[in-house]
């Protein structure tokens, strides 16, 4: 979000997802107060 400041959170997350569900990104969560989620390009993701 601090990247693209005119982008609703609800699109983020449907991009997140789409981006995720094509093997493109991958989404790694972190088990910590306050939540962190990272998320990285996969080998498939920086061709």
């Amino acid at each position: 979000m601090k990247l693209i400041p005119a982008i609703t959170q609800k699109v983020l997350t449907q991009q997140l997802g789409e981006l995720t569900e094509a093997g493109i990104i991958v989404r790694i969560s972190h088990h910590q107060v306050p939540p962190k989620v990272e998320y990285e390009l996969t080998e498939y993701g920086e061709s």
